[in-house]
């Protein structure tokens, strides 16, 4: 487990964070896309819903089986989904070691909302293993991911603009920070979490592990282009891996300005 593991897990643990999460329902149109040609084959059968946070998906799946099983690592989303869906089998767990099932248990593993990319990299790699493990020969998974290109982009964007725009972002984040320098104020807490943060990115041919602005700064987040991702999934033992999918539902190129795509592959 890398350091920053714990401060990712520690920020999905916290109360405003949750909230957040709360005030999420539905599947993405962009889920729907990819979701939909896989019901045939899904509908009624074992289903495994990884990084649920708050529940956005649980109404969704258990929709499509009855015979589901959601999963995540916070214990303050567990509490929060358990209370509100009772009868539903919900479990605090981490997919980087799911030995809580055995080979073969699922036809179908979601992953959503780029869950999987809160971990460093060999624990990625970790999962997929721990997915395709779980999961039936010919069964399926679905996940999203940050796409890296689109984020470069926007970084060479803002060390591009000129030194006097810099400074005066700099000078009104200050500004508000003095207005009131406590802990609640959101400008103190970016700014204490990208001081925590920044250092600890890492940037290698393959990927890239960001601390970007998603709940102010206090993630470190995993960054991948597409075609690095397919040859994961293969070299993770995986068949049939389509193309990267848009929030259209459209295969896409390596140069795609998607923030995040989504993946699906079988066993």
């Amino acid at each position: 487990m890398s350091d920053y593991d714990p401060a990712n897990a520690k920020a999905y643990n916290d109360a405003i964070v949750i909230r957040y999460y709360t005030r999420l329902s539905g599947l993405t149109p962009q889920e729907r896309a990819v979701l939909d040609p896989l019901l045939p084959e899904i509908r009624d059968q074992p289903l495994l819903d990884l990084g649920i946070g708050a529940g956005r998906t649980v109404p969704e799946l258990t929709a499509i089986s009855r015979d589901y099983v959601g999963v995540d690592y916070s214990q303050g989303m567990v509490d929060f989904c358990r209370a509100k869906y009772p009868d539903i089998d919900i479990r605090l767990g981490d997919a980087r070691d799911m030995a809580c099932f055995e080979d073969g248990r699922f036809r179908f593993v979601l992953f959503s909302f780029n869950g999987i990319d809160t971990v460093n990299h060999a624990d990625r790699l970790r999962i997929l293993k721990e997915i395709h493990r779980v999961l039936e020969p010919g069964g399926s998974l679905v996940f999203s991911s940050h796409s890296r290109t689109p984020y470069e982009a926007r970084e060479r964007a803002e060390k591009a603009r000129p030194i006097g725009e810099k400074l005066r972002s700099a000078r009104d984040s200050l500004v508000r920070i003095l207005a009131s320098p406590r802990r609640s104020n959101p400008e103190v807490r970016k700014l204490a979490n990208r001081l925590r943060n920044k250092p600890r990115e890492e940037r290698t041919e393959q990927y890239a592990i960001v601390n970007d602005p998603g709940h102010d700064y206090s993630l470190l987040t995993y960054y991948i282009r597409p075609e690095w991702q397919r040859r994961q999934l293969r070299e993770t033992g995986f068949r049939d891996v389509w193309p990267a999918i848009d929030g259209e539902g459209r295969p896409v190129t390596d140069c795609a300005e998607t923030p995040w795509l989504y993946y699906r592959a079988r066993k």
